[in-house]
């Protein structure tokens, strides 16, 4: 579970520290990253699992300096999933397209998107504040696949904002080594109380392929390991 906006300790939200709640009640593990901090207060983005996970990186997006400029992080985790690594990045874009494009520029020249073509599969998901038709999500879907334009029969479907959904903005994008099962954009009461942003769900499973590639990978490493699923 990748999610953005995250508070603790801000007076907004009751003091409550949001990831360790919503982890709790869930019964999950996390990390959560401070996107902009002063003193007590936080604000940023955080990441949920069932699955084992490791916090590999974290940093800070550059900024345009604009007025609408403000902090914004981006996250690293790998999960182990039924004995496979799984590499997923969270992030929150910013306002403006320019300061959008640097961040991009920074995702796709950095480690965060490294390897994405071999056998490591990859998850980038966020609020990205970006339409389908920028320029931004053009650079991005050149490397990765938008999961709702992947899932056949699916009419991608707007995520912002709850109230009145005009926009498509929240993002996953997937690594070609999954198929896209199912998603679906959350519209109960309920999704439309939690957040100004309809939270998608997309259900993915890895292709046999990469399933095959590493158990052979597997068996020459440790003959007696176990076997993907």
């Amino acid at each position: 579970m990748a999610l953005q906006e995250v508070d603790v300790g801000r007076p907004q939200s009751e003091g409550l520290d949001q990831a360790h709640m919503i982890a709790h009640k869930l019964e999950m593990d996390y990390y959560f990253h401070a996107a902009w901090q002063v003193e007590e207060e936080k604000y940023g983005n955080a990441v949920l699992s069932r699955f084992p996970m490791e916090l590999v990186d974290v940093a800070q997006l550059p900024q345009s300096g604009d007025r609408m400029s403000e902090p914004r992080g981006v996250m690293r985790v790998e999960l182990t999933v039924h004995g496979q690594l799984i590499r997923l990045v969270n992030t929150h874009l910013g306002l403006s397209s320019r300061e959008r494009s640097l961040q991009v520029d920074e995702l796709l020249g950095g480690a965060w998107f490294a390897d994405a073509n071999e056998d490591k599969p990859l998850l980038l998901c966020g609020d990205l504040n970006m339409l389908p038709r920028s320029a931004a999500y053009r650079q991005i879907a050149g490397h990765l696949r938008d999961a709702q334009v992947a899932m056949d029969g699916h009419r991608p479907a707007a995520t912002w904002s709850s109230a009145y959904p005009l926009g498509r903005v929240d993002h996953v994008f997937v690594s070609d080594h999954f198929d896209v099962v199912n998603v679906e954009i959350r519209r109960s009461q309920l999704a439309r109380t939690a957040s100004d942003h309809l939270p998608a769900l997309v259900e993915l499973s890895l292709r046999a392929s990469l399933v095959d590639s590493c158990n052979r990978l597997k068996r020459a490493r440790h003959p007696r390991t176990a076997t993907c699923s």
